[in-house]
């Protein structure tokens, strides 16, 4: 049978030849590291994936193809790579305890200092010299930390970014907007109403006006519905929440 996964953008591709399919393996491994990331990122600040944020900034670049699955995953409105992000962090060589151990047991505590504090040098072939010793490909790995603690960037994994966090008002009122649809909609199916069936909707609200100035048009032809005003007897009413706000919504066929 089918195998589920989390997203059905982020799956596997048929394989071109070794070459390719390793670089679109690498950029699909580092999608994936981008929205468990920038998930997480989100659930720190408290801003849940519905509400739309306006940008990501990303130091390693990828196909276009991965930044608009990482902006949908995400729900940013622009996914862009810019390597000046590497200035704000400091790249650190971090050995493996087991197998320093056992290679240079003499001189690990020495390693670790070097490797800690950045003196390092890498080589062409996946080896790096700390102070005298030469480490092996597989005896350490590469990461980076903030340079600046208290700066907002995340970085995990190889992996750099930046989220601007500033919800504008436009990107509240998307929010507001893509919420209501939503609630319409289960409206719409709890009343049992045919999915072409054309309604009256009446949404009571402080924010209401502002929001149909802006998105009205689409609020409408999402749900089917005529915004009104003043009617008072309705199929259904429903009171729900967004944010600070409660609202009431009131559908009529």
């Amino acid at each position: 049978g089918d195998t589920q996964t989390n997203s059905v953008h982020l799956q596997d591709f048929p394989s071109l030849n070794i070459t390719q399919n390793k670089e679109l393996s690498d950029q699909m491994n580092a999608a994936q590291d981008i929205v468990r990331m920038g998930l997480a990122a989100r659930g720190k600040k408290n801003i849940r994936v519905r509400q739309p944020l306006s940008n990501l900034i990303l130091w390693i670049s990828l196909d276009q193809y991965y930044l608009d699955i990482i902006a949908e995953e995400l729900n940013m409105k622009s996914v862009h790579s810019d390597p000046s992000l590497n200035t704000h962090v400091t790249k650190i060589c971090k050995p493996d305890g087991k197998v320093i151990g056992q290679l240079f047991w003499w001189a690990t505590k020495d390693i670790f200092a070097l490797a800690k504090s950045g003196q390092f040098v890498e080589g062409s072939d996946g080896t790096v010299v700390v102070g005298e010793w030469l480490l092996p490909a597989w005896s350490y790995e590469i990461s980076y930390i903030k340079t600046d603690e208290s700066e907002d960037i995340e970085v995990d994994n190889g992996i750099v970014m930046k989220i601007d966090w500033i919800i504008t008002p436009e990107l509240e009122r998307e929010w507001y907007a893509r919420d209501l649809i939503r609630s319409i909609q289960d409206a719409r199916k709890e009343i049992n109403y045919d999915i072409a069936d054309r309604i009256q909707l009446e949404i009571t609200w402080s924010y209401a006006e502002e929001l149909i100035n802006h998105h009205g048009a689409t609020i409408q032809e999402e749900t089917l519905s005529t915004i009104i005003y003043g009617w008072a007897d309705y199929d259904i009413t429903k009171d729900l929440t967004l944010g600070d706000h409660t609202i009431t919504l009131c559908l009529k066929k």
